[in-house]
């Protein structure tokens, strides 16, 4: 039970920068190069997707490694897995050029 206390206690931070990345993703793709640019750099909306959909991946994952610490349930397990991956198939296909 200490163990996971101790495993989400440590995935905050994950959750909050990809919280602040799915919400703000022009100044998380910044996030320590901004120094890089003098002026400020404009990012494209296909930079911006692919950081709202990593962020949307990262935010899953963590809820499924908390899912997966507190049940011995494989079937959650499985279906969850699959839902991730159907996920990243349906949502990555949108997102490709046309």
């Amino acid at each position: 039970m200490v163990q996971n206390i101790i495993l989400i206690f440590t995935l905050i931070p994950l959750y909050v920068l990809s919280f602040y990345s799915y919400f703000y993703p022009e100044e998380s793709f910044l996030l320590g190069r901004r120094w890089q640019y003098k002026e400020e750099p404009e990012i494209s909306e296909s930079a911006i997707t692919a950081i709202k959909f990593t962020s949307v991946i990262t935010m899953i994952s963590l809820t499924m490694i908390i899912v997966f610490s507190f049940t011995d349930n494989n079937f959650i397990r499985l279906f969850s897995f699959i839902g991730l991956i159907f996920y990243i198939i349906v949502r990555g296909h949108q997102l490709l050029p046309k």
